[in-house]
């Protein structure tokens, strides 16, 4: 999944598409740097020379590499956007206000 943006705030077609287990390309100008640190993807500065050279790195991956990278942004998913989760952090955070 490729998204390079310039001013993204969250850019949930992000999200959906780790929540498939697509490696993401997207650039420095959205909140998703997590991906590069877990291995889902690539995270580079916004140029049209830098989107070629990480879409290339991406299309130079083998099957073995593809499928970690793969597994890595389902892992993000889960751990980060798990519905159980952002529950009991909506929950925590109401109650640290109302206390």
């Amino acid at each position: 999944f490729i998204l390079p943006s310039r001013s993204e705030n969250f850019g949930i077609s992000i999200a959906e598409a780790l929540s498939f287990g697509l490696p993401v390309l997207t650039t420095t100008d959205t909140p998703w740097n997590i991906i590069e640190e877990q291995n889902a993807g690539f995270v580079f500065e916004f140029s049209e020379k830098n989107l070629l050279i990480n879409l290339n790195k991406l299309m130079k991956l083998n099957n073995n590499e593809l499928e970690i990278m793969s597994k890595n942004a389902l892992k993000i998913i889960q751990k980060n956007f798990d519905k159980d989760k952002v529950f009991d952090d909506y929950i925590n955070f109401y109650k640290k206000i109302l206390i």
